[in-house]
């Protein structure tokens, strides 16, 4: 039987609310199909049969919030395939959990999205599975989401779906939710 654990508050360094759902996925924000993007290299990775999300709550300064959660469904040979919900305007989206917040993944965030579950950040040992991952939910702020905080979204989604298994201790280390884009140039040396 899944393991079924209610919406987990991880707190994070640098004002930043996590929500995780594992075997369930938050309600007011479920969307229909949409789009179906195969990205080559399926099969080198293993991932589990899961269905979870993530939400990434920028509470300091200007609100960010991104949602990002569906299910991924392994297969033993193939691409890695994400389908992503029907894309929709910012100024069309319906109300989510809260006033500032919308359910759906306008499509100007969809090429960050998929970057985020494809693109492994520089320090990731990365492998994508043969496998359909199909995004059922998603939300942001109508004013302060951007294209980086839904790559981060998906970053910190791919991370939890890519774990062998889920132990209350994994979920709550901030190393699963680690907020680098991917590809990131490295800090300058210093000279001090």
């Amino acid at each position: 039987m899944p393991r079924y654990r209610p919406r987990l508050r991880r707190p994070h360094p640098g004002s930043l609310s996590v929500h995780v759902w594992v075997d369930d996925l938050p309600a007011g924000y479920r969307l229909p199909p949409g789009t179906e993007v195969r990205v080559s290299g399926g099969g080198l990775g293993l991932w589990p049969e899961r269905h979870a999300a993530v939400s990434l709550d920028f509470v300091s300064g200007i609100p960010r919030f991104g949602l990002l959660g569906g299910s991924f469904t392994p297969t033993s040979e193939g691409d890695f395939v994400v389908v992503l919900p029907a894309p929709v305007p910012l100024d069309e989206v319906p109300y989510g959990d809260a006033p500032d917040r919308r359910a759906g993944l306008p499509g100007e965030f969809h090429a960050a999205v998929l970057r985020g579950l494809a693109e492994p950040a520089a320090s990731e040992p990365f492998a994508l599975p043969a496998g359909t991952l199909t995004l059922e939910v998603a939300g942001h702020d109508v004013v302060g989401t951007s294209s980086l905080v839904m790559l981060r979204v998906a970053q910190a989604l791919r991370r939890l779906l890519a774990q062998p298994s889920l132990t209350e201790a994994l979920l709550a280390d901030p190393a699963l939710y680690e907020l680098r884009p991917a590809a990131e140039a490295p800090s300058p040396p210093s000279n001090r």
